[in-house]
Parts: structure tokens; C-alpha cells; sequence
């Protein structure tokens, strides 16, 4: 993988320089410069473990507060959560609250929501964990926000920080969200919670009885209804079948439904399993769903697919044997 277009040397070099463009270069990626040199994994409180972290810290916790940029205010924030510092933490919450309309102070609340998000990420690492409610709580608040950027943002990085105990707050937001964009966030959320309550799962169908949500919106309700086991879930699923970007992500879903899924769900997967103009690996996937539908037909496919030279499809077949495993298990 590419490593940062600066040095570190060179970003603490620049990062007064009176040409915005030039401090940009080296605000954006101090905090990746910095981990590079480490050459480690760990984030938690990096700047630490290196002879410049100080300096580093110094340099970007001034810009976030005091640089003529809004821009590179936010950019240096996100660096500060990216390197772990527990210090960024109060800097971070008001930057999330900052006043004003306009471009600016949003894209300020928004580098604020993703500094949190990244110092968060830092804190899953032990000893830190202990310190992740406290970097969730203005995350959690953010959903209240009257700033849809804020709410958006917070809707997509909550899980990431408090996995399932994610669900209350986001089913609660979605009961009153309004604005499309953050609606589909929140759902995206849910989406990704292992067993709905059954509140989730009321806030989630009221989504799915909305003749008005868009498409994308409606397919992540209808993931989180999936992990559930909720039928109601199907009928967007198939819909869904026909987008080549949500077809993997569908054909998977209906295979988790497995035997509760419609049987007016069985002609559109055998197609896609038969297809020669589909893609391996998709008709692979297409062979799962329905070897938990109609099992000896659908294993029949898997057992030829098997044979093929191709290692992405010997490996789509392996992961498929393997999920079909783990879902006889759960039933």
C-alpha cells in the first residue's frame, strides 16, 4: 500500500506555511505520516511512542483550534482522533457543536463527527476500551442534531464504536428522522445489529410501508429485517436483484431468509445461477440462496461450480458451503 505524499519531516516543516494549499498538504496527513514512521498497527496514543509525537500534537491541536482555514481546522481534528490522543476528546465535542450555517462550520461539524469516529477506533485497543463511552456519548447525542451533516455522520460511525448496544439510540432516531440522506444512514446502521428488537424491527417495516423511500433506503431496511427472519423483508430483496450493486448483498440476504423466503423468489435466483452472462462468483452466490430454499437444487450447483478452475469461484464455493453450515446451525 501507498504510504502518505509527506514526510513527516516535511509536514511539521510546512505547517505554518502562509500558503494554505502548502499547510493543507501537511495537516491532512501529519497523523499518517506519523504512523508510518512507526510502522505499526496500534494507534492508541501514538504520538507517544514516537521522538516527534509532542511536536505533532502540538502543531495539530493549535491548527484545530486557531488555523484561518475552517477546512484545515476540521482536517487536523480528524488527525488528532486518528492518533489516538485522549486530549482531543473535549476539542472534538465542541467542534461537533460548532454554531452557524453554511459550508464551513458543517464541514467543521462533520471532521468532528470522523475525529470521533477515529478515536474511537484507536480506543478499541486494550487498555482504552474503558474510555469508549465517553467518545460515543457525543456521537450518540449527534443524532439529536439539528444539523443533518452531523446526524448523518454520527448515524454511520455509531455501530463501528458501540456495535450492537448501537441499537436504541439509532431505532429512536429513526422514528423521527425526516431527511432522506440520514434516514438511509440510519437504517445502514440497523442494518448491521445481529438480532433486531422487536422495536427495530416496527421502525424498520414502517420504512418498508413508506411509498415514498428510495430504493437504497429500502434495502437496508430490509437487511435489518433479514437478520431478524421477517418475510416482510423479501419482496425488496427481489427487487433489489435486478441492480447489479445490490444483487450480492440481496441474493445473501434471501439466503439467510432461507426457507421462509417466498417461492416467487426461486425463478429470478435459479436465472441468476444459470446465467452465463453473470459473474462467476454472483452465480455462485446465486446457488447459496437457493441451496436454503430448495437445498438438493441448489447444492447440485454448488457441486458443479466446485469443479471449476477458476480459484475465486472455488473460494466463492468454499465460503458458501461454509456459510450454509453456520445458518443450519443458527436454525
Amino acid at each position: 500500500m501507498a504510504g502518505p505524499p509527506i514526510t513527516l519531516a516535511a509536514a511539521l516543516r510546512d505547517a505554518h506555511h502562509e500558503d494554505p494549499r502548502v499547510r493543507d498538504k501537511a495537516l491532512r496527513h501529519m497523523g499518517d505520516a506519523l504512523l508510518a514512521e512507526l510502522g505499526s498497527p496500534a494507534r492508541w496514543r501514538a504520538a507517544d511512542r514516537h521522538p516527534k509525537g509532542a511536536q505533532v500534537l502540538e502543531l495539530l491541536t493549535t491548527a484545530a483550534h486557531d488555523d484561518p482555514s475552517p477546512v484545515l481546522q476540521g482536517f487536523a481534528a480528524i488527525a488528532l482522533g486518528q492518533l489516538g490522543d485522549p486530549l482531543a476528546l473535549p476539542l472534538l465535542r465542541e467542534a461537533l457543536t460548532t454554531e452557524g450555517d453554511g459550508e464551513e462550520p458543517a464541514f467543521r461539524r462533520e471532521c468532528a463527527a470522523i475525529g470521533l469516529a477515529e478515536l474511537a477506533a484507536a480506543a478499541l485497543e486494550d487498555p482504552a476500551a474503558a474510555l469508549l463511552p465517553a467518545i460515543a456519548a457525543p456521537l450518540a447525542s449527534g443524532l439529536t442534531s439539528s444539523h443533518p451533516e452531523v446526524r448523518f455522520q454520527c448515524a454511520g460511525t455509531l455501530v463501528d464504536v458501540l456495535g450492537n448496544d448501537a441499537e436504541g439510540p439509532l431505532a429512536d432516531a429513526l422514528a423521527v428522522e425526516s431527511e432522506p440522506e440520514v434516514r438511509r444512514g440510519l437504517c445502514e446502521g440497523l442494518a448491521r445489529i445481529d438480532d433486531p428488537s422487536p422495536t427495530t424491527v416496527e421502525r424498520l417495516q414502517a420504512i418498508l410501508a413508506d411509498p415514498e423511500i428510495d430504493l437504497d433506503t429500502l434495502f437496508a431496511a430490509a437487511i435489518g429485517l433479514t437478520a431478524a427472519g421477517d418475510p416482510d423483508a423479501a419482496p425488496i430483496l427481489l427487487r433489489a436483484l435486478t441492480k447489479p450493486e445490490l444483487r450480492d448483498r440481496s441474493l445473501e440476504a434471501l439466503a439467510v431468509l432461507g426457507p421462509q423466503a417466498p417461492d416467487e423468489a426461486i425463478s429470478p435466483i435459479r436465472a441468476l445461477a444459470s446465467s452465463w452472462l453473470k459473474p462467476r462468483v454472483t452465480r455462485v452466490r446465486a446457488a447459496y440462496a437457493l441451496a436454503r430454499i430448495r437445498p438438493s437444487e441448489g447444492q447440485r450447483l454448488l457441486d458443479r461450480f466446485s469443479k471449476s478452475r477458476s480459484p475465486a469461484v472455488q473460494e466463492a464455493v468454499a465460503d458458501a458451503r461454509a456459510a450454509l453450515e453456520t445458518l443450519a446451525a443458527r436454525d
